[in-house]
């Protein structure tokens, strides 16, 4: 019987992938970055006992992890409450719930043993970032991995490569972002490019790895950075619980 495959609107707003095979092939690598990154730190998926995709959308990755349901608990959650109702309606042994734009989440203190998250950081700033970091450790296990992705130095220079070139605007923008990461180690960009489908919170972040190094130790234990771990194009960051100490 073949999998479900969200429509076109869905597979848009969560990945910009209208071509429903280009989808499923980008979920399978995010999956596939996800088990590389974990096993480098001694993680094994198919090990783990309760794992939450934080910002699962329509399910992209979420659908491809390498799970078994009658032994393990695999739990989605997300603003996109359409997304949510797709994958309840399509995937029901998935546990799946909405969320909101800021913390609390629906679970208890030290549930998860492993929570895994792509781009949802690279769009959120300082003071919602902080939330959901201090959220994450609170619904973190003991011991428990975390992996977060950011827009670090190469996905900053991809970005300001494809706007118009020989541009004052262009121009501008390099030397703001530019000094933004040099001296304060992030670079928020309000463009409004997701207004039409996501909360006018959700933008544009860029994050110098010295600021991950130095900020996110707060929370957790860096246990690998890896540039470009995921797709090819953001930086993969992999985290422990402080407890585990």
């Amino acid at each position: 019987m073949p999998r479900p495959i969200p429509p076109e609107n869905l597979r848009l707003r969560v990945s910009g992938i209208a071509d429903a095979t280009e989808f499923g092939s980008s979920g399978f690598q995010s999956a596939a970055d996800f088990r590389r990154a974990l096993s480098g730190v001694g993680v094994h998926i198919p090990n783990v006992t309760r794992i939450l995709e934080w910002g699962c959308g329509c399910g992209r990755i979420l659908t491809e992890l390498p799970v078994d349901l009658d032994k393990q608990e695999l739990h989605g959650c997300d603003i996109d409450g359409e997304a949510i109702r797709w994958l309840q309606e399509n995937y029901p042994r998935l546990r799946t719930v909405q969320s909101e734009g800021l913390p609390p989440l629906p679970y208890e203190d030290g549930y998860f043993d492993l929570i895994l998250n792509h781009s949802v950081l690279t769009h959120l700033d300082e003071a919602y970032q902080d939330a959901w970091l201090t959220e994450l450790g609170r619904i973190l296990a003991p011991g428990g991995t975390l992996v977060l992705t950011v827009h670090g130095p190469f996905a900053h220079r991809r970005w300001l490569n494809a706007l118009p070139q020989d541009d004052p605007y262009t121009r501008e923008l390099e030397r703001k972002s530019t000094q933004a990461l040099e001296t304060e180690g992030v670079y928020f960009h309000v463009d409004d490019v997701w207004a039409a489908d996501f909360p006018s919170y959700y933008q544009s972040m860029f994050h110098a790895p010295w600021y991950v190094f130095e900020h996110w130790t707060r929370y957790f234990d860096i246990l690998s950075y890896v540039p470009r771990g995921s797709l090819a194009h953001q930086d993969m960051i992999l985290l422990r619980h402080k407890a585990a100490a």
